[in-house]
């Protein structure tokens, strides 16, 4: 059973999807190596689709 935080949604303060894409893409990069080295093919489609299909790396962002 999961437990959510007070700032999670509810009905009253619900989740944005565009939050849950955040939260999703910060845990596949933190994740990337172990999901490239042992994941199966559908979780690295869906980590690669994630990312935009860029590794962590190879993202920079512009000054």
């Amino acid at each position: 059973m999961f437990e959510m935080d007070e700032g999670e949604g509810n009905s009253d303060n619900p989740v944005k999807w565009w939050e849950c894409l955040d939260n999703t893409a910060a845990w596949v990069r933190f994740n990337y190596a172990e999901i490239m080295a042992n994941g199966s093919d559908e979780l690295k489609n869906a980590a690669s689709i994630v990312l935009g299909g860029y590794a962590p790396g190879a993202i920079k962002k512009e000054a």
